[in-house]
């Protein structure tokens, strides 16, 4: 994302900062459509994206420039979400594709969207929808590799010094 936008904005700030009000945009509007999803209530999910924008968690990630993966990623992980959402109701192909593709670009931006695969299974418990626990697995197999190379492959080094 920073090579992309140093490409097109060189080092002005300014634009930067455009391009990280943009995402959050992009990300209020995704959890309003993914709790209309959930509730099928546009009042209750206008006042849930509401309240998730007016937030004041968001302060850091919206004034520093370097922490826009705090902001990447819930949009990937809502996104996913709502798409796996379709997938369930609607069982085309394109929106289980599509689930896995912005959870994949989820774990590249964020570490907190490996916790995805654990939502969708939790959510087909609950609305048993025990027979699409299946097409969990592939989440879960990102989760594994994920952990598997950056807990062992590519181990942070560890000194008693600081």
């Amino acid at each position: 994302l920073f090579f992309s936008a140093y490409k097109l904005f060189g080092l002005n700030s300014f634009l930067f900062h455009v391009l990280t009000f943009s995402i959050f945009l992009l990300l209020i509007l995704s959890i309003y459509k993914l709790l209309n999803q959930l509730f099928k209530s546009q009042k209750q999910a206008l006042i849930g994206a509401f309240l998730y924008a007016t937030s004041p968690i968001h302060y850091m990630s919206l004034s520093w420039i370097s922490t826009t993966s705090y902001i990447l990623g819930p949009l990937f992980s809502s996104l996913s979400f709502l798409f796996f959402l379709h997938f369930l109701e609607k069982k085309q192909t394109r929106n289980y594709i599509l689930s896995f593709v912005l959870f994949s670009f989820g774990v590249a931006s964020s570490e907190f969207v490996l916790v995805l695969p654990i939502i969708f299974s939790i959510y087909c418990y609950l609305f048993k929808k025990f027979a699409y626990i299946k097409y969990i697995m592939p989440f879960f197999f990102v989760d594994f590799v994920y952990a598997l190379l950056r807990f062992i492959i590519f181990s942070l080094p560890f000194s008693g010094d600081f």
